[in-house]
């Protein structure tokens, strides 16, 4: 008889023995730690408000909605508040998307307002989020629990989601059109200057709006006949007496003898119309698209009025600049793109999304600067057991007093020495070969990993006061 093979078996036996007797025990206490419907939440219930009820989702919406309409509400100059009831709220304080605050009503005796969710009532307990953990440095923003945030103010031109990040201080430029410009230089409103073009002629740039003002007859020294004011329009300047001839003395003026008219060509006038200095008119013909008379600055030329990214409105990336060649608008600073924000030629940021990152649980980065809340786990599971922002179930355990020494096949059984468990009574299996020490029983759940990892806990290896026992496949 193989004396080797004989111990082994029973080795192997013992281990059966000893995993059955561990599930019966899990079991067992599970079913202890059930609880009352009135009993109070223990600590494992207790829910931290990054992973509140769904409902703290629903909040994070409400909060983004509320800054981007304080932003609108300041340039449209109104804003209608939301209700109590609009925003799914039965107590403590909320933002009222305008800016404010609203007042929710208290919950009855028992309850605590968070405690079914984002201003709801319920019997758990919440662990509020400060305006630093929301990311939030402006404006009022919920507390994922019971109450609006003011998270303050902003310094100077800029305002509360002025950039276009909610809770977020920044600026919104303004564009030549908002500021009512036409030509010259404008301030944006943050501090740069804008281009907003120059003016075709015979126009001329005052106070940002292209201007002409039309001469007179004296003005342009003309006497007689038909003569352009200046600003596309024609003057008659009348006629001359005593037999002197229109244009003899000088363009438009009388004087003794004939007038030898000048013509388009005389003048080099390409486009528009010209006196021709003897009292008439001259229609100098007109220009081809994108080229317009006095387009380029030159009276009587075509050519094109380039225009600029100030006057289009546009604060980024490449543009056309209307006589078919292209504008450079700049760029943007991080963590802004061009087009990021869906509307192109303009800075904005695209946020990722909580299916995006993998995340079921939690708060985690938008990638703008702000957070994103991604829900809340059903019981028995919790938020980030696992995997950061991964529901799932978890069992503390603790480590006995076996030695350190070889379990079957020569794998080594580790020894930390680790208090007792959190959950219940302790209950310690047997040391021997090939047994192992678990002292303390588990959380009232049962374990649940995430996909691609597998519970990692076995008869060799106690791991000493650890809740994260799922390890990666």
């Amino acid at each position: 008889m193989d004396l080797g093979s004989t111990r082994h078996g029973r080795a192997n036996r013992r281990l059966r023995r000893v995993r059955i007797a561990a599930v019966a025990w899990i079991v067992a206490v599970a079913g202890a730690c059930g609880g009352s419907e009135s009993s109070e939440p223990s600590p494992a219930a207790q829910k931290d408000a990054s992973i509140e009820e769904a409902s703290a989702a629903d909040q994070a919406a409400v909060d983004q909605v509320a800054a981007d309409d304080v932003v609108e509400a300041s340039e449209a100059g109104g804003c209608i508040a939301k209700t109590c009831a609009q925003l799914d709220a039965s107590c403590g304080t909320a933002p009222d998307t305008c800016g404010g605050v609203v007042s929710c009503g208290e919950c009855q005796q028992g309850q605590k307002c968070g405690g079914g969710g984002v201003n709801k009532c319920g019997i758990n307990d919440c662990i509020p989020k400060t305006c630093a953990q929301l990311g939030a440095s402006c404006g009022y923003v919920s507390n994922q629990c019971d109450a609006a945030l003011d998270c303050g103010t902003c310094p100077n031109n800029q305002k509360c989601g002025g950039g276009g990040q909610p809770n977020q201080c920044g600026c919104s430029p303004l564009t030549c059109q908002k500021a009512g410009a036409t030509c010259g230089p404008v301030d944006d409103g943050c501090g740069h200057t804008m281009d907003c073009g120059g003016c075709p002629a015979p126009q001329t740039c005052a106070g940002n709006k292209c201007t002409c003002a039309p001469k007179s007859c004296a003005e342009l020294g003309a006497n007689c006949g038909a003569v352009p004011d200046g600003c596309g329009g024609t003057l008659d300047c009348g006629t001359c007496q005593n037999g002197e001839t229109c244009g003899a003395g000088g363009a438009n003026k009388c004087g003794p003898g004939p007038c030898v008219a000048k013509t388009c060509g005389d003048l080099g006038a390409t486009c528009g119309q010209a006196s021709d200095g003897c009292g008439k008119s001259l229609d100098c013909g007109t220009c081809t698209a994108p080229n317009t008379c006095g387009g380029g600055g030159v009276q009587n030329q075509c050519g094109c009025a380039k225009t600029t990214c100030g006057a289009l409105g546009v604060d980024c990336g490449t543009i056309g600049d209307g006589c078919g060649g292209s504008l450079d608008c700049g760029g943007c600073s991080q963590p802004n793109t061009c087009g990021g924000g869906g509307q192109p030629n303009h800075c904005g940021c695209a946020k990722t999304t909580c299916a995006a990152q993998g995340a079921e649980c939690g708060s985690v980065p938008d990638g703008c600067g702000g957070n994103l809340v991604c829900g809340a786990c059903t019981g028995p599971n919790s938020c980030g057991v696992a995997n950061a922002n991964k529901c799932g179930a978890s069992m503390a355990l603790s480590c006995g007093s076996c030695p350190v020494g070889m379990g079957p096949m020569g794998v080594p059984i580790r020894n930390n020495n680790c208090g007792a468990g959190s959950c219940g009574t302790s209950q310690q299996f047997i040391c021997g070969i090939g047994s192992f020490v678990q002292t303390g029983t588990p959380t009232c759940s049962t374990i649940t990993c995430s996909a691609g990892f597998h519970y990692g806990l076995t008869e060799y290896d106690c791991l000493c006061g650890q809740v994260n026992t799922c390890v990666k496949d």
